[in-house]
């Protein structure tokens, strides 16, 4: 059986494209309030599993297949940093966080929006499409619910 953490989100894409990545990333939740995809405390908290083959440090996969032909790429961790005063160097911790996910999986629509042709785009302008949910399967796997 494989684990799958789902959060539901509902938001504009060209919302995002609208705020800069740190905006993005500090002050978008899920419906239930999550902050984090993948922070190790949230899933001791909240008693969620980890979905198995998780890796915080590797990036996550993405696939878009709406509405436009599919285009696979990758979004690498948010390297929070952690000053340390009595430390030789300061402490990066990598994450997750909501907003920066839908962020850059917003900015990916805004460079497919850009060539409309190339990726075979029908039926929606950008300004259409809204995040359902984001779903976090095994290997590093993120698949995304859009819809219009």
């Amino acid at each position: 059986m494989t684990t799958e953490n789902i959060y539901n989100i509902n938001l504009n894409i060209t919302t995002l494209l609208g705020i800069d990545r740190a905006k993005g990333t500090l002050c978008i939740r899920s419906e239930k309030g999550e902050t984090y995809l993948s922070n190790y405390d949230l899933w001791k908290h909240t008693h969620k599993e980890k979905p198995k083959d998780f890796d915080i440090e590797k990036p996550l996969r993405v696939k878009i297949d709406y509405p436009c032909k599919d285009v696979d790429f990758e979004i690498i961790p948010y390297n929070y940093t952690i000053e340390h005063q009595d430390a030789d160097k300061d402490l990066k911790i990598p994450l997750y966080p909501i907003g920066y996910i839908a962020w850059c999986i917003a900015k990916k629509y805004e460079e497919i929006y850009k060539d409309t042709d190339k990726y075979d785009v029908w039926g929606h302008g950008i300004e259409d499409l809204f995040f359902d949910s984001f779903v976090l399967k095994s290997n590093n796997v993120l698949k995304i619910n859009i819809c219009s």
